[in-house]
């Protein structure tokens, strides 16, 4: 996590030391200039790893895979396909396979992803939502 964050710092940071280098040989900026900025440079990036540092954690959080499970509503007849509100988003929805007939403002769970499409079947009596977690 360390070396991708460092990883990823190492092009400004070598731009910095150009530019310090250059304008330390065409403008005569002294030397220990150059060498306080590069190394204040290197001390914002320390400073800021704390902050950033989940950014660079690997995790499987995130992505269509949070939708499973999740409450929508039909914006459409889904004959076998059309849009489904879930959370503040309209996606392109289809019935899964073996689902009931879905109409208009029923809710849906969703069952699968595939891609930027939902695979959803009806939800009786549940609100739409979150999906429900359990720990």
């Amino acid at each position: 996590m360390v070396a991708r964050y460092a990883a990823f710092q190492l092009p400004e940071l070598a731009l910095v030391t150009l530019c310090g280098l250059a304008a330390n040989y065409y403008w005569g900026v002294p030397a220990w200039v150059v060498g306080a900025l590069v190394t204040v440079w290197i001390l914002k990036d320390v400073a800021m790893f704390p902050l950033v540092r989940v950014a660079y954690e690997p995790h499987d959080r995130g992505g269509t895979k949070d939708l499973i499970d999740a409450v929508g509503i039909a914006q459409d007849d889904l004959e076998p396909a059309g849009y489904v509100r879930l959370r503040h988003e309209l996606w392109r929805a289809e019935r899964a396979s073996g689902a009931d007939a879905v109409a208009t403002g029923d809710p849906v769970r969703v069952c699968e992803v595939e891609g930027l499409t939902l695979r959803v079947e009806p939800a009786p009596g549940r609100e739409p939502g979150p999906p429900e977690r359990h720990r």
